[in-house]
């Protein structure tokens, strides 16, 4: 009975060695795998270098976009010595024109000798820069409409554009470049760049002074765009009050005659361009019919002044007659005869 009591003694104290074992084991196993005995500062320097790069890349990251936005604010968009003067947005109606003033300079200087300019078209969706404006005679220009006005040997790259047309749209730039024999050569593009729209026809034209309208002269009036522009596309045609259709047709100008029967009558201009839209432009008639009253009588002295007095003998009788001379041919007048006193002696009728 002793000896089974030894046996299991040992027994359980073997299985309790075993079990310490196997803890001392287990916990040599972990600590070998988070830090390894036989180099645990070495490993955890190797993992603090590479964990650092990983963190400083992450910050690197974070901090470059605004690196370069600083720097993208500092970068000059001008080049020294390299400056233009230019709208940036300009806007004409349809058919009409603009003047578009623009100066520059150029390696500091604003004159030159023998200088080329060119007005370009910035590049479209899968169309090329082209050259729409420049006093390079040597150049292939596409837009005839578009013309370089300044001249650039004065620093002047004023751009002009008639018969604005709806296709004009679009962003444009200056380019200068000075003499063969000179490496002096920009674009500015980047300095300035002008922006045009072509809108709708809407401005009225214009119709020159009326001055004196005297009935029985002639007078010609004249229906222009605004600002004088050519009137490239533009049509006319003429319509008054007193006519029911139009009156004069494909003409900027109409010659008139105007009467008595045209006072407070209305003449109208309308201007029409290729796509059919149109203005007018109306102006009211005043019509000024100066005449000329001479009373003569049977003795045949003509009495210009009604001042004036005509002696006659007690007794005798004499014919007046009234005399109205007029530029209006064959018009009808009420002719009244009246004494000192505003009586009425006589009414009548004739005609010049």
């Amino acid at each position: 009975m002793r000896d089974r009591k030894i046996i299991a003694s040992k027994a359980r104290g073997r299985l309790r060695r075993q079990k310490k074992k196997h803890r001392t084991e287990v916990r040599r196993s972990s600590e070998s795998t988070i830090h390894p005995t036989s180099q645990p500062k070495d490993n955890l320097s190797i993992k603090k270098e590479h964990t650092k790069p990983h963190i400083m890349g992450i910050s690197i990251l974070a901090i470059l976009p605004l690196f370069w936005k600083g720097i993208a604010c500092q970068v000059p968009f001008r080049v020294p010595g390299y400056d233009i003067s230019v709208n940036p947005s300009v806007s004409v109606q349809e058919g009409l024109c603009v003047t578009i003033p623009c100066t520059f300079t150029a390696d500091g200087r604003k004159t030159f000798i023998n200088t080329s300019g060119y007005w370009i078209r910035m590049k479209a969706p899968l169309k090329p820069f082209y050259i729409v404006a420049t006093n390079d005679k040597s150049s292939n220009v596409q837009k005839p409409n578009f013309r370089l006005a300044g001249n650039p040997d004065t620093g002047d790259c004023t751009l002009t554009i008639t018969d604005a047309r709806k296709e004009d749209n679009g962003t444009y730039f200056f380019r200068f470049v000075e003499s063969e024999y000179s490496n002096v050569k920009y674009n500015y593009d980047r300095e300035a760049i002008t922006a045009i729209t072509v809108t709708d026809l809407t401005e009225e034209p214009v119709i020159s002074e009326l001055g004196t309208l005297i009935a029985g002269v002639n007078k010609t009036l004249t229906c222009s765009p605004p600002r004088n522009c050519p009137a490239t596309s533009l049509t006319f045609q003429w319509k008054t009050s007193n006519v029911a259709d139009v009156w004069k047709t494909e003409s900027s100008t109409v010659t008139f005659t105007p009467s008595p029967n045209d006072q407070r009558k209305n003449i109208t201009c309308e201007m029409t361009n290729k796509n059919w839209r149109t203005t007018r432009k109306t102006v009211l008639l005043d019509i000024d019919c100066p005449t000329i009253i001479t009373i003569t009588w049977d003795t045949g002295k003509k009495k210009n002044k009604p001042d004036n007095i005509l002696k006659v003998d007690e007794g005798s009788s004499v014919t007046l007659r009234c005399l109205v001379e007029s530029n209006l041919t064959y018009q009808r007048y009420n002719v009244t005869w009246i004494d000192q006193e505003n009586q009425v002696l006589q009414n009548g009728t004739g005609k010049c």
